[in-house]
C-alpha cells in the first residue's frame, strides 16, 4: 500500500504515543499470556518497612547481658536449724531443722546446764553454732552456752535445749513431762516454770528462773500484804498464764488487790518474789519468819496458815483448817460415827492437788512427820506428829477457825508444834502430855519453881524440858517457865510446878504414875491450882 506522504507525520505522532504508554502503564486488557513466576528475590525478601519487618537483632552491650541480674534470680528456701511445729491441745514447740523436738530440764537454772553424762544419753544437747530462724522466732533470743564439761549447747531464753531420744520421728513428744523435770520449749514462752533444786523438790519461778512465794498471813483468793511488806515481797503478776504440761493454766487466776494492784495467784495462793533472791534458781525466802514459803508443784496437800490470835496452824491446800482429838493417842483415832458427823477425817489421798498421797509441805514442816493410819472402819487418815487430823463441819471459809477449842478437847495443830498438849481420859478427865503422848506429872513434894527429887529420884521422875512451850489453847501459856534446878539442869514448869515423866510409861497414854505414893500426880489444867510456896508433906512413904 502506498501511504500519502499527508499522513506520514501524523503516523509518526501515534505511533511515539503508543509507546511511551507501554511504557509507562499497563494494558488496559490484560493479555492472555500467564504470569511470569516471581524471582527469589521478590517472595524472599519483600521490600521492608518499619512496622511489619524485624529488624536484625544487635549485639548486646555488657549492660545489658540477657544474664538475670541477682534480684531476679529466685530466692532459695532458707534452712532453719530452729523452727516450730504445733499439736493440737498443746500449740506450738521448738523443734530443730529435722522437726525433732526441743525440751528444757527443770534442774537447770539460766544459763547453766546442770545434766550430768549419763542424763545425756537419754537427753543429748542441741547445738547450733548459728541459730537460723523463720519469721515468729527472734535469733537473738537464742544463745551458746558452755556447759562444765566443755561441750557448748544452745539455749533459749537462757535455757538449755536437749533432745529426748526417745522421740523416733519429727514431731514426737514422748519426753514431755517425763519425771515432772523435762518439758516441751513452748511459744509463746512461758510466763510460769518449774524449777527443781535438791532438798527443795519442784516449785514455782518465773521465765527469768526468779522463785515464786507464798504468804501464810493471806487467804485464798486475797492478798494481806501491806505496803511495807511488799517492799521485801514484791508480787507476780503475768497477764495470761502459759505454763508447762505440769502445771494448769486454769489453776491460775488473776486478783486485785486492795490498793488497785493485780497479782497473779495459784489455786488461789498469791504469788510474790522475795527481793534478796538477785540470782535465778536462788531460794533465800524459803521459811523467812515461819510464814513465807515457796510455792511447790505439785500443789501442797497440807499448808500452814498465820492468824493473829491463834499462830501459824495447819490447813488444806484450800485453806481448812486441820485439827487433833484430844481423846485420840498417837496413831489411833478413836472418834467414832458420831463424832466423825462434825469431824470429818482428812486424808492427803482425798487432797485433789495432789490425789497420790505423797505428802508435799512447806519446809518448816516435815512430810516424814506425817504418816498414814487405818481407823477401825477402814477408813484411811492422815496424821501429823501421830496425831489424826480432822476438819470441823461448820469451819465454811478459808481461815476459819471455828472449831478451836470445841469442848476443851479439839485444836487446831500449831506450828511450832505444841510441846505440851491436852490428853483427856474417860477415868481421870483432861491431864497434860508431851508432843508425843507421854503423861506429864506433878510431885506434892516440890514447892513453887523448886524441885525436890534427887538425881537419883529422877531415875524413876526423869525431868520435863522442851525448846519451846507452845501450848494448846486450853492453857495458858503464860502459866509455863523455864527454871534451873540446884544441879544446873533446866526444867519446865507449870503454874510453879516442876514437870516430870513417869520411867514406868512405855507408850502414849500411859499414867502408871498417878498417885504413886501419894505424891505423883497427872495434870488437870482445869483443877491443879498455883503450887504452894512450901512443899506438902508427905501422907505416904515417900513416892520416889
Amino acid at each position: 500500500m502506498k501511504i500519502s506522504k499527508k499522513l506520514t507525520p501524523f503516523l509518526f505522532i501515534v505511533a511515539m504515543i503508543m509507546i511511551f504508554a507501554s511504557c509507562s502503564s499497563p494494558a488496559a486488557t490484560p493479555t492472555p499470556t500467564p504470569t511470569p513466576k516471581p524471582t527469589p528475590t521478590a517472595t524472599a525478601t519483600p521490600t521492608p518497612t518499619p512496622t511489619s519487618s524485624p529488624t536484625p537483632t544487635p549485639t548486646p552491650a555488657p549492660t545489658t547481658t540477657v544474664a538475670p541480674s541477682p534480684t531476679q534470680t529466685p530466692t532459695p528456701t532458707p534452712q532453719f536449724n530452729v523452727k516450730t511445729a504445733n499439736k493440737t491441745g498443746i500449740g506450738d514447740f521448738l523443734v530443730d531443722g529435722k522437726g525433732m523436738t526441743l525440751y528444757y530440764f527443770t534442774r537447770d537454772t539460766i544459763g547453766k546446764s546442770t545434766a550430768t553424762a549419763p542424763i545425756l544419753t537419754s537427753w543429748p544437747i542441741f547445738y547450733a553454732e548459728k541459730v537460723v530462724v523463720p519469721a515468729g522466732l527472734k535469733a537473738e533470743d537464742f544463745t551458746t552456752i558452755t556447759r562444765d564439761d566443755g561441750m557448748k549447747q544452745t539455749a533459749y531464753k537462757g535455757w538449755a535445749l536437749y533432745h529426748f531420744a526417745g522421740d523416733a520421728a519429727a514431731g514426737d513428744i514422748l519426753g514431755e513431762g517425763l519425771g515432772s523435770v523435762w518439758y516441751l520449749m513452748k511459744i509463746p514462752f512461758y510466763n510460769a516454770m518449774i524449777e527443781t533444786k535438791s532438798g527443795v523438790g519442784n516449785y514455782l519461778i518465773d521465765p527469768a528462773g526468779k522463785s515464786l512465794y507464798y504468804f501464810t498471813r493471806d487467804m485464798i483468793g486475797r492478798s494481806n500484804a501491806a505496803a511495807a511488806v511488799l517492799v521485801n515481797w514484791p508480787i507476780f503478776y503475768a497477764e495470761k498464764p502459759i505454763v508447762p504440761s505440769g502445771l494448769k493454766a486454769e489453776d491460775f487466776a488473776t486478783i486485785t488487790r486492795d490498793d488497785g494492784i493485780k497479782q497473779t495467784t495459784y489455786k488461789g495462793w498469791p504469788l510474790y518474789y522475795y527481793a534478796k533472791d538477785a540470782a535465778a534458781g536462788d531460794t533465800l525466802g524459803e521459811g523467812v519468819g515461819g510464814i513465807w514459803f515457796l510455792m511447790k508443784a505439785p500443789f501442797y496437800n497440807v499448808m500452814l496458815e498465820t492468824k493473829a490470835d491463834v499462830g501459824n496452824y495447819l490447813i488444806d491446800p484450800r485453806g481448812m483448817t486441820l485439827y487433833y482429838f484430844a481423846r485420840d493417842t498417837i496413831g489411833k483415832s478413836n472418834a467414832g460415827s458420831a463424832v466423825i458427823a462434825n469431824w470429818p477425817v482428812y486424808y492427803a489421798g482425798n487432797v485433789p492437788a495432789n490425789p497420790s498421797g505423797n505428802m508435799t509441805a512447806p519446809s518448816i514442816l516435815k512430810t516424814n512427820d506425817f504418816t498414814t493410819i487405818t481407823r477401825d472402819d477402814g477408813t484411811k487418815q492422815t496424821a501429823y506428829r501421830g496425831w489424826p487430823l480432822y476438819y470441823y463441819i461448820n469451819d465454811m471459809n478459808p481461815g476459819d477457825t471455828l472449831g478451836e477449842g470445841g469442848g476443851g478437847i479439839w485444836f487446831v495443830l500449831k506450828q511450832p508444834f505444841y510441846a505440851v498438849m491436852l490428853e483427856t481420859n474417860s477415868t481421870l478427865g483432861n491431864y497434860l502430855a508431851d508432843s508425843k503422848g507421854m503423861t506429864l506429872y506433878y510431885s506434892t513434894l516440890d514447892s513453887n519453881s523448886n524441885s525436890t527429887a534427887t538425881l537419883e529420884t529422877l531415875r524413876n521422875w526423869p525431868i520435863f524440858m522442851a525448846d519451846n512451850l507452845t501450848a494448846v489453847s486450853a492453857v495458858q501459856s503464860s502459866d509455863f517457865a523455864t527454871m534451873t534446878r540446884t544441879d544446873g539442869q533446866k526444867q519446865i514448869t507449870y503454874k510453879g510446878y516442876p514437870l516430870y515423866y513417869y520411867a514406868g510409861d512405855k507408850a502414849p497414854g500411859d499414867m502408871l504414875g498417878q498417885g504413886v505414893g501419894r505424891n505423883w500426880y497427872v495434870i488437870d489444867p482445869g483443877k491443879l491450882t498455883t503450887a504452894p510456896a512450901t512443899p506438902i508433906p508427905s501422907s505416904g512413904s515417900g513416892g520416889y
